[in-house]
């Protein structure tokens, strides 16, 4: 339905032929919670609680500000803040304008994010005071949360109709073709995953914890079922690359429901199960589930549901979800992804569109509200994985052909079968090796390229392998040359943790690249140029032989570099956990992100055990607390 025309009386029309979404949209149902229990808690944040009548009314003003600046049905707004109060508050702003949000996250490239604003046609920014909002694309006007314009506006609700099918945001995955795709999702996407679901609570007296990345629909799952459900929110302001600290936050706020990513979770299982024990429902997905780690859960948190969540970005958050019993990490076919969860639909197709008979794998095709309106300004793509659903009543109806395949059991629960395509996550990222490929390939000095993933014992993906065959025209780049090449495009996640240079790539007999045929990247590869000077003291010698197991590599030295050598923030976790059991030194994350060179790590361990480190728990809160303070004076507690 085309509703950018309508007249008002039109979309009011529109708007009372769906009554299971209320005519305002997500900002409607947000608002009749805040009309219902005004003085609950909805936000817990580093400078306060903020309550719904509160949230709301900052909100409003910030949306009447950003009507009179011109956002409306149609539109799109982009949103550079950090993970506070205030994206929360320009979240629920902009939804209210009719408009949809665009978050323009810290830490893409700067080339990825002109992009974005430019194929949504962002005309405003949200961002705090200070930054420069046409750094993207000239004329974007930027708004302040503190500005007076705003702070001065009317508290009293827009009144903006909004319609079921208006897009709410944009987020973006990966593509294969080099080039990222953002997904138009509509307001109807969003509540039929919780709502009236007994699988987690959200409702009054639940509390969630926001921790997850902006630039997904990680951010959906901690923000919306609490918010327009009665629930509170705590915001988590530190790293959140670091899930134990998450799952401390979680436990010191007495949160009830906390969603990890399955690596996250692994990483909080390894280092201390037992902070996770008082929440009531922890849902936990975005890749294959680890039995051992699962089992592992089960046995130390009996009051705990586990909840194993499965769906594309496409179809938001959740598309099945599967309660996990004792007996599910013993399943030889894997842990259930199980069944269709609220008003989605799911169906196991064949190459030709016909459902497969049970226990034959197919693909995964998910129809109902939660699918979105197709990838922007893609036709040819959304024509492709977009498709008209046969199985819906709904004229017009289309499901989403996820790539993914599974398998239905005899106890009609499904199985994931793994992808169709070179599709991987990593750390919960979905992550397209054929776009790195052709970003690396668009190096002048590169003649052929090819990217994979590197795989641990579980075969989870840890991260990305390039390879590359250089051209030998002018001066040959070093690997650290083309890493940097892909960083100007990229996020870190998607920068491979190795280049290997190669004379000619493997082909098979039909003239395709022999991906089995490729060498694995060796410890030179990893290191790039860093020159191998032995560890000199036990410390650096113990810690050497820490990363060595951690990162599955040889030979480590004093020049090499935790993260140059494949590592990233779960397994720096995994290491400030060892450091802090084997020397009783509590050494923060950050210290490793400002250099984690082998012997100036091993320097601030001596100095930490000297007598300048405090007892773990004590300083783990400091630093969470310093984490939050950080943000204090720019976020939306201010």
């Amino acid at each position: 339905m085309n509703v950018d025309g309508d007249t008002e009386d039109e979309r009011r029309k529109h708007a009372a032929d769906t009554p299971a979404v209320p005519a305002g949209g997500v900002g409607a149902a947000f608002e009749a919670w805040a009309r219902r229990t005004p003085d609950a808690a909805a936000l817990v944040c580093s400078g306060g609680t903020l309550s719904y009548r509160e949230l709301n009314e900052r909100a409003n003003r910030m949306a009447h500000r950003l009507i009179e600046l011109g956002a409306g049905a149609g539109g799109r707004v982009g949103l550079r803040l950090p993970r506070s109060a205030d994206f929360v508050v320009a979240m629920l702003a902009v939804l209210k304008t009719g408009a949809a949000y665009v978050p323009l996250e810290a830490g893409q490239s700067p080339a990825r994010l002109a992009r974005m604003v430019a194929e949504n046609h962002i005309g405003l920014e949200v961002a705090p005071e200070g930054q420069d909002t046409d750094l993207f694309a000239p004329g974007v006007r930027g708004v302040d949360p503190c500005e007076p314009a705003v702070m001065g506006g009317s508290p009293h609700d827009p009144g903006v109709i909004v319609l079921p099918d208006d897009v709410m945001y944009v987020p973006y995955t990966s593509g294969s073709t080099g080039t990222p795709k953002g997904a138009e999702v509509p307001h109807r996407a969003v509540e039929g995953f919780f709502r009236d679901e007994t699988y987690a609570f959200w409702g009054p007296g639940a509390v969630t914890v926001h921790h997850s990345s902006l630039s997904w629909d990680g951010h959906v799952l901690d923000l919306y079922p609490a918010l327009l459900s009665g629930g509170t929110v705590v915001i988590f302001e530190g790293d959140a690359g670091d899930p134990v600290a998450v799952a401390r936050t979680a436990a010191e706020h007495g949160a009830t429901v906390l969603w990890l990513s399955a690596a996250a979770f692994n990483t909080v299982v390894d280092v201390d199960v037992h902070l996770l024990r008082g929440l009531q429902h922890l849902l936990i997905g975005g890749e294959t589930l680890s039995p051992t780690h699962v089992s592992r859960a089960l046995a130390a948190l009996p009051g705990t549901r586990i909840v194993n969540g499965y769906g594309p970005s496409e179809c938001t958050v959740f598309s099945t979800v599967h309660p996990i019993a004792a007996a599910d990490p013993q399943d030889a076919d894997g842990i259930p992804i199980g069944r269709a969860v609220g008003d989605r639909t799911v169906h196991l197709l064949d190459g030709l569109g016909r459902p497969v008979p049970d226990g034959v794998p197919g693909e995964v095709c998910v129809g109902g509200p939660g699918v979105a309106q197709g990838y922007l300004g893609r036709p040819a793509l959304t024509a492709e994985r977009f498709v008209p659903d046969p199985f819906s009543r709904r004229p017009g109806a289309r499901m989403y052909r996820t790539g993914d395949r599974a398998a239905l059991g005899a106890d009609g629960l499904l199985r994931f079968g793994g992808r169709s395509d070179d599709q991987v996550k990593i750390r919960g990222f979905r992550v397209e090796p054929g776009e790195v490929t052709q970003l690396l390939r668009q190096h002048p000095a590169v003649l052929d390229a090819v990217v994979v993933p590197r795989r641990d014992a579980q075969g989870q993906c840890l991260d990305l392998t390039a390879y590359a065959v250089l051209s030998g025209a002018g001066d040959a780049p070093s690997p650290d040359v083309l890493r940097e090449h892909l960083r100007q495009d990229l996020p870190p996640v998607m920068v491979p943790a190795a280049v290997v240079l190669l004379e000619r790539m493997p082909l098979t007999p039909n003239g395709k690249v022999d991906k089995s045929a490729l060498p694995a990247a060796s410890q030179d590869s990893r290191t790039c140029e860093t020159p191998h000077v032995p560890p000199q003291t036990d410390t650096e010698r113990r810690l050497a032989a820490m990363w060595e197991e951690l990162l599955d590599v040889r030979g480590v030295g004093r020049n090499h570099d935790f993260f140059r050598l494949g590592g990233q923030s779960l397994l720096a976790t995994r290491m400030v956990a060892r450091i802090r059991r084997i020397y009783g030194a509590e050494l923060p994350l950050r210290t490793l992100y400002r250099g984690a060179r082998l012997a100036d790590v091993a320097a601030e361990i001596d100095r930490l055990r000297s007598g300048d480190a405090r007892p773990p728990a004590d300083v783990i809160t400091r630093v969470a607390r310093s984490a939050r303070a950080t943000h204090q004076g720019r976020s939306a507690a201010r």
